[in-house]
Formats: structure tokens, sequence, C-alpha cells
């Protein structure tokens, strides 16, 4: 008896076979001998046949300064793919998607809470918290797809087969189960709110599409609980199934995210700077990063401005300070374009009965298209 051979692509695993002679006689239990190696039948396998005017076939293999002839060697044909086969590796590839997805958000939201220096920036189902609350549920937030994230890769190989990989899969599941119910209740007492999945790219106010994109994935996640360990595709057309299901997935997501149009709007900057849309914290953002904030920042009273207005390309914040033991008005003027936003700043005397004076060095004298 011969063992059970081993499994290829798109074939079951067939069992043990009794040695078969050529040409179709009784099975023995050995084989002696020399001669002719020994042949089995196999399911979707065919002969090499000889084709007009004796060449081989279309892809057929024959050997070396031979013409082939019948019975010289044996190719896969194929099998036809099944609708069970596209269902396996629709539950497979969640697995990598899912955690490219997780990994990114939790990058994003990072990014604005480093930009904004503070998480209590963060946007999303955590402005429904109380404000004690807030920088704990963001820090939680993003720990946690971090955390889901890794883990998914690190339990999709043999390493973190059984229990880790059920752990980690039904975990993520059950974060987007969540995430569902909080973004309908914020939608419900935050509508002009984003959902902040990805940072300042989801400051969009949470629409329909944005549920229905976080009900897929979480349909991914539960799809995902029970598949095997993942490995490399064993042939070309498996390879081509495996792309063409993750393409159509993305492409299903892309269509039912908000935060695709504003890549593109970003990339094509087809709005002039005047009529652009820019998040007030990344204004914080450049201007508690430039000298002007660094130099002045000890004459305020509060770090939020008491006013703030936008006229073209720049946006002006007015602080309230102390100057020389008078109450005075910082202003501070922010351009929003470029990476290297120019920061101006200018006071002014609030004190009744005391004359209006600028006391603004010359490289920071403030240009006002208006009297502040």
């Amino acid at each position: 008896m011969r063992p059970a051979a081993v499994p290829v692509a798109w074939q079951r695993r067939p069992g043990p076979q009794r040695v078969r002679r050529p040409g179709s006689r009784a099975p023995r239990h050995q084989r002696w001998g020399h001669g002719q190696a020994v042949l089995r039948p196999l399911r979707a396998m065919r002969y090499v046949t000889k084709g007009t005017g004796g060449r081989p076939d279309h892809g057929g293999l024959r050997r070396t300064r031979r013409q082939p002839r019948e019975r010289l060697l044996q190719r896969d044909t194929g099998v036809p793919v099944s609708g069970a086969d596209i269902l396996d590796v629709v539950r497979e590839v969640q697995i990598p998607i899912l955690a490219a997805l997780l990994v990114c958000g939790s990058a994003a939201k990072a990014a604005q809470a480093i930009r904004a220096r503070s998480l209590e920036a963060e946007t999303g189902p955590t402005v429904i918290f109380p404000v004690r609350l807030r920088r704990t549920a963001a820090l939680g937030l993003c720990t946690a797809e971090l955390a889901l994230g890794v883990g998914l890769l690190l339990t999709a190989g043999r390493i973190g087969t059984g229990v880790p990989a059920l752990a980690v899969r039904a975990a993520t599941a059950l974060l987007f189960i969540t995430a569902v119910g909080a973004l309908h209740e914020l939608r419900d007492r935050r509508p002009e709110a984003g959902c902040g999945c990805f940072g300042e790219l989801s400051h969009t106010p949470v629409s329909l599409r944005t549920i229905a994109r976080t009900a897929v994935l979480c349909l991914a996640a539960l799809s995902s609980i029970g598949v095997p360990p993942l490995r490399m595709p064993g042939s070309a057309g498996q390879a081509g199934l495996t792309l063409a299901v993750v393409a159509a997935e993305l492409a299903v997501l892309a269509v039912l995210s908000p935060e695709v149009g504003e890549i593109l709007t970003r990339m094509s900057h087809a709005d002039p700077c005047e009529l652009r849309e820019v998040p007030l914290a990344r204004t914080f953002s450049t201007l508690e990063a430039s000298a002007p904030w660094r130099r002045y920042r000890r004459y305020l009273v509060t770090d939020r401005p008491v006013d703030v207005w936008r006229e073209g390309c720049w946006r002006f914040l007015v602080f309230p300070g102390v100057l020389g033991s008078r109450r005075v008005e910082m202003v501070f003027a922010v351009y929003l374009a470029g990476r290297r936003a120019p920061v101006r700043v200018g006071t002014l005397d609030v004190a009744p009965g005391v004359a209006e004076v600028w006391h603004a060095p010359t490289a920071d004298s403030l240009q006002a298209s208006n009297p502040v």
C-alpha cells in the first residue's frame, strides 16, 4: 500500500492506493524490478497526445529530441472553480484586509493627535463621551485598533492557530459591532461630526454610507472566524482568483468611503486656497508649532481663543492676554496653504482709557485686512 499523496491546489487529498501496473492489471502490494514507472489514476489529469503533423498539442510536454507519443507524460488540465472555493477565498482575504485597515486607522488617529498635540482633538464617536473621558476613550480606541491589527497578522499563519486566532478575530468583530452602534448614536446626537475613522480624512459628517461600510467590515470579521491558517496560492489560477476577490472588496469599500473623495481632492488641488476647507484642528497645530506662538505663549491668559474668523487664505485667532500689566488681545494670523505656513501676530490694548498701541515686533507684524 502506498501512503496518501500530498494534496495540490484545487484537489482533495487522495486516500491510500494499491500499486497498479501499467495496462490496468490487478493491483499488487509490492512492485519488483526496475521496469516502467508505476502509474496511478489521478483526477483531472490526462496524457499528452500527438497533435497535427506529429507535433505535441498546445501546452503538451515531450522528451528531448523525440516525438510525443501516448502515455509519455501527464499534466493537469485544471479543475473548475466551484462556489465553495470562491467562498473559502473570500473568507481568507478578510484577515489581511481587516489588519491593514485597523493599522492604518490607528496610525491616522495617532498622526492627528500628534499634530494637534492632544488626544482630545480626536473626532468621531469619542465626542459623545463626557469631556473628562474623551482622552481615555480616544487612547483606548487607538490602542485597540493597533493591537487587533497586529494580532490578526500574527495569528494568520500556523503560529497563532487555535484559541489565539479565535480570540483576536472575535474581538475584531466585537469592535466593529460596537462601532456600528456608536456611529448611529453619533449621527443622531452630533450630525455635524465626522466618524474620525482615518483621522483628518474622516471629517465628513457621518452618513448611511459610513455606517454601511462599518457593517460590511463587521460581516467580514465574523466570516474570518474559523478560517484555517493562510497559505500562499498553489497555482496561477488560485492567485488570480485571490487578486480578483481582493480587488472586488476594495472597490466596494471605496464606494462606501467618503475619505476617497477627500484624498482625490487633496491630490488634485482643484479648489483654490480661498475656497478650500481646512479643519480648525490643523490651524491650531500649525499655530502651536510656530515661533510667534512660542514667543508670546507666556503672555496669554488661556489657550482657547475668544474669537476665530477667516479671510481668504488667512485664519485669525484672538487670545486674551496680559502684557506689561495691561490687558491686551493677541491676534494670530495663520496662513492656510503650504506645509510650513507663515504665522503673524499682533497685540491690541483693550483697557479703558488707554490708547490702542501695537506691541508687535517688526518681523512679526500683523497685516490685517480690516480693523480688529
